[in-house]
């Protein structure tokens, strides 16, 4: 407990003793590149629109989707948008559900914000994209998708 104490100090934080002392026997640790260990917090890496005219569009919308959550990834997303000068749209009927995502109707239409397991939860993954997903995944990152009246619009 002393060294859960002194790892905290130092910005380190343990989920519980077990993993403390598994710690301990580590000959190698990696990090990844997205900020999420080493910076305490997530961060953009990749905006692709399936329309690649459309990079603003899809920050506006993951924008306004993410402006009404407190999750690490939206205020990522949030973040991201500000430094960049995007502005959100405006938004009603918002809801955030644990465990899926963001959603509410922008400019008319139904626009969501999820992790791929939902969308394939709900049936809205294009098969389309199945390879840049897993390239994305396999890269360490985390794959947000965005949709708008049910057709994806890009990934983020």
């Amino acid at each position: 407990m002393v060294g859960s104490g002194v790892g905290a100090r130092k910005g380190i934080l343990f989920k519980n003793a077990q993993s403390l002392e598994t710690s301990g026997k580590c000959n190698v640790v990696a990090l990844d590149k997205t900020g999420t260990i080493t910076e305490g917090k997530p961060s953009v890496t990749d905006v692709l629109p399936l329309d690649k005219t459309q990079e603003n569009k899809l920050l506006q919308i993951a924008y306004t989707l993410e402006n009404g959550s407190a999750h690490p990834l939206a205020l990522a997303i949030k973040d991201y948008a500000i430094k960049n000068n995007i502005t959100a749209l405006g938004i009603s009927q918002f809801a955030e559900k644990a465990g899926f995502g963001v959603s509410g109707i922008i400019d008319g239409k139904s626009c969501v914000g999820c992790s791929v397991a939902a969308a394939k939860e709900n049936g809205m993954v294009v098969s389309s994209i199945t390879t840049l997903i897993e390239k994305i995944a396999n890269e360490g990152k985390t794959p947000l998708l965005f949709i708008e009246d049910n057709i994806l619009f890009g990934v983020i």
